[in-house]
């Protein structure tokens, strides 16, 4: 009985691994909260915040994903 249970929560395992491999997506979405001097969305200074400059550099750095 022991084995039976074993081989079922394996099972259970390798099939939501296949799940969630299957369904990975490549895009990363960046969320982008209206927080000034963090985040700036609107304005002359659109994308100047700190948190604006750390998302482009990411963006930069991380290759293989959409943004």
């Amino acid at each position: 009985m022991a084995i039976q249970k074993y081989i079922f929560l394996l099972l259970a395992v390798f099939l939501y691994v296949e799940q969630v491999s299957a369904s990975t997506d490549k895009t990363i979405t960046w969320y982008k909260p209206e927080f000034p001097a963090l985040s700036i969305v609107n304005g002359s200074d659109v994308g100047k915040g700190y948190s604006d400059q750390i998302e482009n550099y990411l963006t930069q750095e991380i290759d293989g994903f959409d943004h």
